[in-house]
């Protein structure tokens, strides 16, 4: 799934740090998929989104404790917020 439009794409990754806040079994049960998601991102070079894409990157990096060994390099960028949220 690729998203060309920035304003969807920093929506996406507007919705991890209130997910980190309000729903944390949530971000522990999809610990690593967010990870992979979000870590994978860093790279991203739009302004409209570079903000939200670290913003989440913290938040889910403080609540989450699988994202270090989670083996989110070489992943493209918005790679595995589809699987977040379908399964």
């Amino acid at each position: 799934m690729v998203i060309y439009f920035p304003q969807v794409r920093a929506s996406m990754y507007s919705i991890v740090p209130g997910m980190c806040h309000k729903l944390p079994e949530f971000v522990q049960l999809k610990g690593k998929l967010l990870c992979s998601a979000v870590l994978g991102s860093l790279g991203e070079s739009d302004p409209q989104v570079v903000g939200a894409v670290w913003e989440a990157a913290l938040m889910i990096l403080a609540k989450t404790e699988v994202c270090w060994g989670c083996g989110w390099l070489g992943g493209r960028v918005g790679e595995g917020f589809d699987q977040v949220f379908v399964k």
